[in-house]
């Protein structure tokens, strides 16, 4: 599926250089962070003055920051700017920062906004109700798809073959709770479909759960994901269903404000 996907690409491609530059940029996986010029050199199947100069150029512009120790590579200030750009473009008015701000305040939790980027879940948007700030290091930061509230939300929408390619690339496990087995994943996602949203049984982080939901566009398609997240003992058959009717509500205030984008009211 992947190698189709890229072989669809380079078929409408006019900017060869471009498409190998931006293949560059797409080696930065949450798995991993850190690469050196033979890291994707191997992985792209380019030669490393190639690499090399592609690397320098990005972190001119600061799309990327060379370690002077390890002499290795990983994503920097410009890269992580323009993630925190979509969340003002993809929807006016500021939408997503109100909506996230409001979830925070009712639930007193800790609310993420994600989107599906690279087979991660990217977040553009969060609010700790404990503070009521936003660190930066979150915006734009990604995390796994299958064992987070958001992007097991997203997962459950997505195609078939979208999902096993995600599986292909390997379910890292991060506590004993993480579903690494394809099968449990697989199973989970459809209890998810069935009752609408998901739960992160402390399946990323020891000690946090998280509720979650899918903003989806006009077509259907997953445009995003919201999740609650707190302490697990904060997280009980009692409180559940509330913070499930409020996300519901929030991300429907979202999914009508896709609609009207889309329709042009906005």
């Amino acid at each position: 599926m992947k190698e189709a996907r890229e072989k669809q690409i380079e078929s409408v491609v006019k900017y060869k250089s471009l498409n190998k530059a931006l293949r560059v940029l797409e080696c930065f996986t949450i798995e991993n962070p850190e690469l050196g010029i033979s890291d994707i050199s191997k992985k792209l199947g380019l030669n490393k003055s190639n690499v090399f100069d592609i690397l320098a150029t990005f972190e001119a512009r600061e799309y990327v920051h060379k370690d002077p120790m390890s002499n290795k590579y990983s994503l920097y200030n410009a890269s992580l700017r323009l993630a925190g750009v979509i969340n003002r473009t993809r929807l006016s008015k500021d939408e997503v920062s109100i909506m996230v701000r409001d979830l925070a305040r009712e639930t007193n939790e800790t609310v993420y906004y994600g989107i599906l980027y690279n087979n991660h879940v990217m977040y553009l948007d969060y609010m700790s109700a404990a503070t009521g700030v936003v660190p930066m290091q979150f915006i734009g930061a990604p995390a796994p798809l299958h064992c987070t509230a958001t992007g097991k939300a997203i997962l459950s929408v997505m195609r078939k073959e979208d999902v096993e390619d995600v599986v292909s690339l390997g379910l890292a496990r991060f506590t004993e709770n993480t579903l690494a087995d394809p099968d449990k994943l697989l199973a989970d996602l459809e209890k998810i479909r069935q009752r609408g949203y998901s739960i992160d049984n402390m399946e990323h982080e020891y000690g946090i759960k998280g509720i979650g939901m899918v903003v989806k566009d006009t077509t259907g398609h997953p445009y995003a994901a919201v999740s609650v997240s707190g302490p697990s003992l904060r997280f009980n058959e009692e409180s559940i269903p509330e913070i499930v009717r409020l996300i519901r509500r929030h991300s429907g205030k979202l999914s009508t404000a896709i609609l009207n984008e889309q329709e042009g009211v906005m």
